[in-house]
């Protein structure tokens, strides 16, 4: 799928094009609305030379049109440049997926690849929603135990402990052990 990335550039080039047009459209009509205004003479009241001068920078509204218009355009263009690169992103993520099941090898997660835990067999199937759900480790209770275990739940003025971190009930810290394993994140304390 080695797609290439399709390039805006004459769009560019055509927008900045656009773009400048409409900011010399602006620039000449308010010169012209100013030179209207001057060339009214002397026996032009205050009001009729201001008039003279929006009737010729009344332009400029339309060139400050065109440059909303072609920005407008122009973010067009970025965000089709964006979407491609995502897409390229997703298409490079979803190959690197399916090398992975080609070789059978089993899902990785950041804390599989923290313990040096064997690896389980590899998925029979290739769907992750129907596979198994892995089995739970057994955490151990000690009462009255006074130095921590690290592979035990133990109970301590009323907590309960796995590895250090303090749990209000049993059930927090089993929960706490079945989704971590045996061993806690390094540098994880949290409460439970």
């Amino acid at each position: 799928m080695a797609e290439q990335m399709r390039s805006y550039a004459t769009a560019r080039t055509l927008f900045s094009i656009a773009e400048m047009a409409g900011w010399i459209v602006v620039g000449l009509s308010f010169l012209i609305g100013l030179t209207l205004a001057g060339t009214a003479g002397r026996y032009a009241s205050g009001t009729e030379r201001f008039l003279l001068f929006l009737a010729g920078a009344s332009g400029s509204v339309v060139g400050i049109l065109i440059v909303a218009a072609v920005q407008n355009w122009r973010a067009g263009v970025d965000t089709a440049e964006y979407t491609q690169q995502m897409l390229k992103i997703a298409r490079d993520q979803l190959d690197v997926s399916r090398q992975s099941l080609k070789s059978n090898a089993p899902p990785q997660s950041f804390f599989d690849a923290q313990a040096d835990q064997t690896p389980a067999a590899p998925p029979t199937r290739s769907s992750f929603a129907s596979a198994p759900a892995p089995a739970k480790p057994e955490p151990s209770l000690a009462i009255e135990s006074s130095s921590p275990s690290p592979d035990k739940i133990e109970q301590i003025d009323g907590k309960y402990t796995y590895n250090g971190i303090p749990f209000d009930s049993l059930e927090k810290a089993e929960r706490y052990v079945e989704q971590f394993g045996r061993r806690p994140l390094p540098g994880v304390t949290r409460p439970g």
